[in-house]
């Protein structure tokens, strides 16, 4: 959604959905064995204030939810999570990328990979246990933008295979995180309950 030409489309993510992320060598002129890539997704934030200060930020989100669903994943606090995906049969596709978590922290991780033959590309899940209302201390606002970074290096050395070498490629997208629809409608029917039982309430108050 933009209102501009030159804006930085936002889009809108569910909390707590695994999402792919598609990382493609373009420039590699062609694909050669044992290829080993590093790529490092992180989250920051799109106003340029809050990128000076993440701290801040990152506080308010630890103070809250970061903490309180902390046990879901083992006490660690990780706002951006890696999603490891299983082989079927616990065998392993050679049609596939091997991808492996290298470090995580509780705004990004970093994965190394190796395409799988005669390709250059990997899909990477990452999932979001965030929301963009996190933020702010502020009840009804509508949430801060943040910005999925994503840096990937070739780990292989090009020059035996007669390829010139490529330095690190960085990119982002602008995104907004909420809740799943499902959870949006057990609040609301919440609130609705809530406000119906504080209205009997008055009700019996005046009756009284």
């Amino acid at each position: 959604m933009i209102k501009h030409s030159d804006d930085i489309p936002i889009t809108y993510l569910n909390k707590g959905q695994a999402y792919t992320l598609n990382v493609v060598d373009t420039q590699l002129q062609q694909p050669i064995a044992s290829l080993k890539y590093r790529t490092f997704v992180r989250v920051s934030f799109e106003d340029e204030q809050q990128r000076q200060k993440p701290a801040a930020c990152w506080q308010l989100w630890k103070e809250g939810r970061g903490t309180n669903e902390a046990h879901q994943r083992g006490g660690r606090l990780q706002a951006v999570e890696y999603v490891e995906t299983t082989p079927a049969m616990g065998t392993e596709d050679p049609s596939k990328p091997r991808v492996e978590l290298e470090s995580a922290s509780f705004d990004g991780f970093c994965v190394t990979w190796s395409p799988a033959a005669g390709m250059t590309e990997c899909p990477i899940s990452v999932r979001f246990n965030f929301l963009s209302t996190d933020f702010s201390h502020s009840k009804g606002v509508k949430g801060i933008p943040v910005r999925l970074c994503a840096k990937t290096e070739i780990l292989t050395d090009l020059s035996s295979a007669g390829q010139p070498s490529a330095g690190p490629e960085v990119c982002f997208g602008q995104g907004q995180t909420f809740p799943r629809p499902w959870r949006r409608a057990q609040a609301v029917q919440r609130r609705a309950t809530c406000q119906e039982d504080h209205r009997q309430a008055q009700s019996a108050d005046r009756t009284d």
